[in-house]
């Protein structure tokens, strides 16, 4: 009996793995209050998604319907933190990977705000074709960001959406050329552990995704497994203290690290269910 018992609950938590948990998106709520954000920002809302990994485990009906819901929160802007494909790879180009993107940024096309998309390529992005995936989404009326910010503004106020490209391919300096000093910022960056280096300029937020919380979550063991740069922040919200020096603004960085929609390696996910982050910028009235 007890055997048996056992055996019927290893397969419902196998079931739960592979048909349930990966299709249970979910849509987490998060408050980021900003010092100094103006006014008319106080209520602004980012619908965040990031990893998608069209195909193999990912199909164009599943981002299909992350966007349905995403536009069932109507926000104000919405961002994408990269890996719109599942590169085989590791450092060569993967074109047969790359053609995937085109059902990716069909369904994307979808997407709907009163600012528009704004998106960021991932690792995986770029180990397919990146110049493909980045303008195939621009086709699309997606604002791709490579090293580069774009300005937001409401009421006579602004604020600058920023997006820098993969790991070891960033470059804060040119993203921040053109933003006036003091006027609040909000980066995506793919890759989380990149927080600690951002956090050494003048972000305010840093949307990530990459880790997809670890895909797979045990009690007391946690995450199984967690990517290079996505193993020390890997879901949820985190405050990052700055360091000293001239460029920093005293206040922690505010990091958001997002489960993401897709899979990688294995077509499972457990207490871990794919993420659509509705992120609501209110003003700070306190010092930290």
């Amino acid at each position: 009996m007890a055997l048996g018992a056992t055996a019927s609950a290893g397969l419902l938590v196998g079931a739960d793995m592979m048909r349930w948990e990966p299709h249970r998106l979910v849509v987490e709520r998060v408050e980021l209050p900003i010092r100094g954000l103006p006014e008319a920002f106080d209520g602004f809302t980012i619908a965040h998604l990031s990893d998608f990994h069209h195909e193999p485990y990912t199909t164009k009906q599943d981002i299909d319907t992350a966007v349905a819901l995403t536009n069932s929160l109507k926000p104000d802007l919405i961002a994408s933190t990269g890996d719109y494909v599942s590169s085989r790879e590791t450092g060569k180009e993967d074109p047969e990977a790359a053609q995937t993107v085109y059902p990716c940024a069909e369904s994307l096309a979808n997407l709907r705000s009163r600012f528009g998309t704004f998106g960021v390529i991932g690792n995986h992005d770029y180990n397919t074709q990146p110049e493909l995936i980045v303008e195939a989404l621009r086709a699309k009326q997606i604002h791709m960001m490579r090293n580069q910010s774009f300005p937001i503004e409401k009421d006579g106020a602004r604020i600058w959406v920023c997006g820098v490209d993969s790991y070891a391919r960033h470059d804060y300096d040119n993203t921040l050329r053109k933003i006036p000093i003091g006027e609040k910022k909000i980066l995506l960056a793919h890759e989380p552990d990149l927080a600690e280096e951002a956090a050494q300029f003048s972000f305010d937020v840093q949307l990530s995704g990459h880790s997809h919380g670890g895909q797979v979550k045990l009690p007391l063991l946690g995450a199984l497994y967690l990517p290079e740069f996505g193993k020390r922040y890997f879901e949820g919200l985190y405050r990052i203290p700055r360091p000293k020096g001239p460029l920093a603004t005293g206040l922690p960085l505010q990091l958001y690290v997002n489960r993401g929609i897709g899979m990688v390696h294995l077509p499972i996910r457990f207490d871990c269910p794919p993420e659509i982050t509705l992120h609501t910028l209110r003003v700070s009235r306190t010092n930290s």
